[in-house]
């Protein structure tokens, strides 16, 4: 837990099947939104990520996955 930020003193574990992205820690869940207040655990394929992940960088949000579950925590 030291690599988490604000003294986290819960986890949850999580195994990835890599569908978007290569297996590397990066992409290894939890990923945050902008603020880091929202972390998100996700099971399944978010069919329309490139889209959704689009519009929201032009709304200014960054990225630094390639996953479709690093979008969700940014809706």
């Amino acid at each position: 837990l030291d690599e988490f930020p604000n003294g986290a003193k819960l986890a949850l574990a999580h195994t990835r099947w890599a569908t978007h992205g290569p297996p590397t820690k990066i992409n290894a869940h939890p990923h945050l939104d902008c603020s880091g207040k929202i972390a998100v655990i996700h099971n399944g394929i978010l069919e329309n990520f490139i889209e959704l992940k689009a519009e929201l960088k032009s709304k200014g949000h960054t990225f630094k996955s390639d996953t479709d579950t690093e979008v969700i925590s940014h809706l």
